[in-house]
């Protein structure tokens, strides 16, 4: 497989981040000293909250407990959720003692305007695989219009971290490496795959980070066959690529959206599961409104309280714009077979108690050195 090299700029468009979602999600939570404004990165503060509360010889084990599974859903949780564990466990900040603000987001790009208007805006770049994206079209034809390719950066990135620590990750300024493989839709066997079958991985699922539990251990060859055939795990269709929540902010990932499976929706795992899903679809089937996405609306709205949904933005979305149909409208979506949330679930996606026990829905992160 070729391997080609870019030197793309740093310089970054506006547009492109925010094609990628950058402008929007790239982004730490962080609180303030209300008296001397001195700023912290609050999943790091929670953090070593926790351990404190868990080092006092008078905290319970239930207390441990809790504060080993707040540890280990860290960063599962939104701005909401980590307001509320500041309150269940009354933290103010570890330098004066003094109260905090409640939590607020702050974009981890440095901007910049381009030109001498000022009108457009830029950032230095994040990372560097956008570059590599936004070049796509040029490396292919340089590769003469063929497939499967890679494409390698080494570069400067920049990022406004909160909290900067000395070392190789979580500066301001850094070298990082991106390689991307490019691969036919149409033709994605790869000869050589049965080299690397048997080859040892650990794991860290998009389903296991949003459910709280930890990395499996399995080989290349049965994460693949979980879920069907090395085709579908690495299908352009299927694909989408995200800010690994097991690792935040520090690379991108992909995860194989379409097989994770949302159940029965009986669980708040699930219903983030859901949310996942609709982050580019814009209804349960897809592009186009079936009448899946009534069952689906029916389930949600039974379940789960209004606050459970407003903490899931893609969700709420989506049940706004079902809900703007009206009766009539909605009669004459197509229908499908399935009559239940886990029937819908299944006719999507296939046996959701089969994918669970084959370990399904891998996210895979790329390691940081």
């Amino acid at each position: 497989m070729q391997l080609l090299e870019v030197d793309c700029t740093m310089l970054t468009p506006e547009t492109v981040l925010k094609a990628s979602g950058h402008v929007d999600k790239f982004a730490d939570l962080m609180v303030k000293d209300l008296k001397n404004g001195e700023c912290f990165r609050l999943d790091h503060l929670l953090n070593a909250h926790l351990e404190k509360v868990k080092s006092e010889k008078k905290t319970t084990a239930e207390t441990k407990a809790r504060c080993d599974e707040l540890i280990v859903r860290m960063d599962n949780f939104g701005k909401d959720e980590m307001k509320a564990i500041m309150a269940e466990f009354s933290v103010k900040s570890p330098l004066t003692g003094n109260d905090l603000s409640d939590p607020m987001e702050f974009n981890l790009m440095f901007q910049t305007h381009i030109g001498p208007t000022g009108l457009v805006k830029g950032f230095l770049r994040p990372e560097t695989a956008q570059g590599i994206f936004v070049n796509f079209k040029r490396l292919l034809e340089f590769n003469q219009g063929r497939l499967p390719f890679g494409a390698a950066q080494i570069g400067n990135a920049f990022r406004n971290e909160i909290s900067p620590r000395s070392g190789l990750i979580r500066v301001r300024e850094f070298t990082m490496a991106e390689i991307e493989y490019f691969i036919d839709p149409t033709n994605k066997a790869h000869d050589k795959f049965d080299r690397v079958r048997d080859v040892d991985v650990v794991l860290y699922s998009a389903c296991n980070q949003m459910d709280g539990k930890g990395a499996e251990k399995t080989t290349i060859g049965k994460a693949v066959d979980g879920v069907s055939s090395f085709s579908s795990l690495i299908g352009r269709e299927n694909m989408t690529y995200a800010c690994s929540s097991a690792i935040p902010m520090l690379s991108v990932s992909f995860f194989t959206k379409d097989s994770c499976h949302f159940g029965n929706l009986d669980t708040s795992g699930e219903l983030s599961r859901l949310d996942r899903h609709l982050v580019d679809h814009s209804y349960v089937g897809g592009f186009e409104p079936t009448h899946r996405d009534l069952i689906v609306r029916s389930k949600v709205r039974k379940t789960f309280a209004g606050q459970s949904v407003a903490k899931r933005a893609n969700v709420e979305r989506w049940l706004r714009h079902v809900d703007s149909f009206s009766a009539a409208e909605s009669k004459e979506w197509p229908r499908s077979s399935a009559s239940t949330v886990a029937a819908v679930s299944e006719e999507l996606f296939g046996d959701a108690r089969k994918a669970k026990a084959s370990s399904d829905c891998f996210a895979w992160m790329p390691n940081i050195i």
